[in-house]
Parts: structure tokens; C-alpha cells; sequence
């Protein structure tokens, strides 16, 4: 069944509307202190009602104060989101939010701090500190807290958690050279331990495979396609699996 359009004061009010909520939300969550799932379910609502609203403006050409709202409202609901998600986790983070073609419902918590990137990114906004976003002090200016990127800071402790590499799949920080598993994108950070494992002929030290940590890594989901050599994973080494093909080739 084709959507019906609907009218241009009809979008022009919805986007009124949903903007002065988020500004009114943006406001109430500041000034209480809410726990960080409180905060990302009240701004989840928000994304989902944004969604409502687009789909309700359906063959509506959008005029320049249309446009000017919904920009404002994707802006608050995507940076709110974002303060909750750690520096290395928000690059990942941000795809999936700001792309409204991925239904709210499908972006849990979990999914949204589950990859991490080789660069993290910080939070906009003037004096404004790049890792939890509290407006920075006067004294911070003084310290001078900023790093070479010319991010700032309001302690050292929020300087460190912007830079320091912690591991996606045990929450281990990492002192040595990290894994992606996306290597791309590098995304999807794991330490030695958890990327290493042992061959199950010679019992020697070997890396996981890519298809492995996919399935660990909820942000990293790719589509249903995996084969049944995939599903059934065995470690072995090179060396081994070339013995255990040629065994299974003379058994044949």
C-alpha cells in the first residue's frame, strides 16, 4: 500500500515539535543524575520517534526551515548518544547511529560499545572535553591538558582513557601491538591473548581467524552466509592443515 504524503505545516510542526523535546531532554538529563542505559534508552525514544516523523513526511519536499529542524534533531540525538560511548568506541558508534536506515530497535547497547577503532574520536563542541564532555574549568586552561591533536581535557584520567587501546573482547588494556579484526577499517581491537590460540595438531601458538572473532563482536556482524567450515572452526596451524588434507585426500 503506498504512504500518503502529508502537508508542509504538518512536517514544519512535527519537526518543531521533536526539536523542542530534545532540547528539553538534552536539559533534563544535565541537570539530574541519570545512569548512562537511562540516558541512551530516553535518547533511543527520541531516534525512533525521528523515524516515525520521516516516514509521516513521506513525498514531502522538505523548505530550508524543515531542513534547518531536522538537522538540529539528528545533531542533539546523534552527540547525546555519542557522550555515552567511550572515545574509541564512538567512530564505530556514530555509522550505525546516524544511518536512519538501521531501525532504532536494531541498535542495542551492547552492539554500539562493542567495536573499537584504532582512532578515537572526540566529543564536538567548544570547551569541551573530548572524552565525557564536561565543560572544561579554568584551571584545565591553566594545566594546559591538551593533547598533540589539540584535544582538551578536564583530568588526566579522561586524557588517558581517550588514548589508551583496552581489548573488545575481555576489557584488557593493551601494552603491546594490538589485532583488528577489520584491518581495513582497523576496527575491532583485540591483545594477543584473546587473537591467539593453539593448533590443534602440533600445538603450536597461532592466530584466530577473522570469521572467528566475527561472531564474538557484535558490531561486526556480517550477513548469515557463513559456510559450514566457518560454523565448525578448528584451529590448526598451516603446516598441519596441509597434513590433514592430504590424510582425508588418501582415506578417499
Amino acid at each position: 500500500m503506498k504512504k500518503m504524503g502529508a502537508n508542509k505545516e504538518f512536517v514544519f510542526d512535527n519537526f518543531q515539535s521533536l526539536l523542542s523535546e530534545c532540547k528539553s531532554l538534552r536539559k533534563k538529563l544535565g541537570s539530574a543524575n541519570y545512569s548512562e542505559r537511562i540516558k541512551f534508552h530516553k535518547w533511543m525514544e527520541k531516534r525512533q520517534k525521528l523515524e516515525i516523523t520521516e516516514d509521516d513526511c513521506y513525498e514531502v519536499e522538505l523548505e530550508y526551515f524543515d531542513k534547518k529542524c531536522l538537522k538540529q534533531v539528528i545533531q542533539i540525538i546523534c552527540n547525546e548518544l555519542l557522550k555515552l560511548i567511550s572515545p574509541r568506541k564512538r567512530k564505530h558508534a556514530q555509522k550505525l547511529i546516524c544511518d536512519f536506515r538501521l531501525p532504532s530497535e536494531k541498535l542495542s547497547w551492547e552492539r554500539l560499545n562493542s567495536v573499537s577503532s584504532s582512532q578515537s574520536l572526540p566529543i564536538e563542541g567548544k570547551n569541551l572535553c573530548a572524552t565525557c564532555a564536561k565543560k572544561i574549568s579554568w584551571w584545565s586552561f591553566v594545566s594546559k591538558n591538551i593533547d598533540e591533536q589539540g584535544n582538551q581535557f578536564c583530568s588526566h584520567s579522561c586524557r588517558e582513557e581517550f588514548h589508551h587501546l583496552i581489548c573488545d573482547k575481555c576489557n584488557v588494556k593493551i601494552f603491546d601491538t594490538p589485532y583488528y579484526i577489520n584491518k581495513e577499517e582497523r576496527e575491532g581491537i583485540v591483545c594477543f591473548d584473546c587473537a591467539s590460540t593453539k593448533c590443534l595438531g602440533c600445538h603450536k601458538t597461532i592466530l584466530h581467524s577473522s570469521d572467528y572473532f566475527q561472531k564474538l563482536l557484535l558490531g561486526l556482524e556480517r550477513e548469515k552466509t557463513r559456510s559450514s567450515h566457518s560454523e565448525n572452526y578448528f584451529p590448526f596451524c598451516k603446516s598441519c592443515q596441509t597434513k590433514k588434507i592430504s590424510q582425508t585426500e588418501e582415506e578417499e
